[in-house]
């Protein structure tokens, strides 16, 4: 009884192997077939390629150059329709790489295209087919140009001189000072490009930056901010000095002098000398003097009480500012007849 229950169990096993077997076998079987249909397809696909064929491709044009006295205006590339003839692979790899390899059109040539205008030209299929057909590879021919035509927009070539404009900013050191302006060379430069394009401009501008705290002298060169493709500059960077001095306080006592007196008249000031207190350079400390400070007082028949206004005539080099004690003076006016 026990042999006849392990018979039984041992069977429907060897049944598992058997049909096991068969479906690998029979799994091997689709395999190789889809094998062979892999390679029928790719030789198929192979032979196919080597066939003549006539398509409709579109293709990508590059405008270079420009004609005599003007500047062509907007984007330089275009699209046409080709109808090209050639075999399978050839055609294949053209169209997967046509948008390194754009057709070049010079329109400084004066064959190139036709000028309807001073500001406009215009390429018909007969000049594009003459352009086009020589820069194709070799294998492929032009049957045809589908797109119409091509359209070129130019400007008048204009130049004119700018100014040129700092965007650079800076902080100052304590005790330290800027004892001129921003100096830029060249500060002004010429820029050539289409005229349209340069009415738009008032000025060429360097880049934007922050100087930090400067607590000497700033000289370098700064590049300036590119403009429009169409426009072109003389140079592209400027020298930039920015003149900064440490400086100190000097008080001193100055003279101060009537202008504008008539000659009848004799003015005496009240007081005749005033305190200056100015800022000065350190270089400058020790030369300056109470003579090379101008202070005077412009003599006028109606100034209130004979009270006048102290005003600064002239300051030396190295001297920055000047506080003035007291700002208004009185005066004695007498005849001198």
């Amino acid at each position: 009884m026990a042999r006849e229950r392990l018979t039984s169990v041992r069977v429907p096993f060897g049944g598992l192997g058997g049909r096991l077997r068969r479906v690998f076998r029979s799994r091997a079987d689709v395999g190789m077939f889809f094998l062979f249909v892999l390679v029928a397809t790719v030789l198929w696909y192979l032979t196919k390629l080597s066939h003549e064929y006539t398509v409709d491709i579109k293709h990508r044009v590059r405008l270079e150059g420009h004609p005599k006295g003007a500047l062509l205006v907007g984007d330089p590339s275009r699209q046409v329709w080709l109808r090209l003839r050639g075999r399978g692979h050839t055609l294949l790899e053209f169209k997967a790489f046509s948008s390194e390899q754009p057709f070049e059109v010079d329109l400084g040539g004066a064959d190139a295209y036709t000028r309807r205008s001073a500001g406009r030209g215009v390429l018909n299929r007969i000049q594009m087919a003459a352009l086009f057909g020589p820069q194709l590879p070799s294998g492929l021919v032009l049957e045809s140009v589908l797109t119409d035509s091509i359209s070129c927009e130019f400007s008048p070539l204009a130049r004119r001189r700018l100014p040129v404009r700092s965007q650079l900013s800076y902080r100052l050191a304590s005790q330290h000072v800027a004892v001129g302006p921003l100096e830029l060379a060249p500060d002004s430069l010429w820029v050539e490009g289409p005229r349209a394009e340069l009415e738009g401009l008032d000025s060429v501008v360097t880049v934007s930056a922050d100087l930090g705290e400067l607590r000497e002298s700033f000289d370098s060169v700064v590049r300036l901010l590119p403009l429009a493709s169409e426009l072109d500059m003389e140079v592209g960077e400027v020298s930039v000095r920015i003149p900064v001095s440490e400086f100190t306080q000097k008080e001193l006592e100055v003279e101060l002098r009537a202008v504008g007196v008539p000659d009848s008249l004799a003015v005496d000031l009240l007081p005749k000398t005033v305190s200056v207190r100015c800022a000065v350079e350190l270089g400058s400390y020790r030369r300056l003097a109470a003579k090379d400070i101008d202070l005077y007082c412009e003599f006028s028949p109606y100034a209130m009480d004979g009270r006048y206004i102290v005003q600064v005539g002239r300051l030396p080099k190295g001297v920055i500012g000047v506080e003035i004690t007291p700002s208004v003076v009185g005066s004695i006016v007498t005849s001198r007849y």
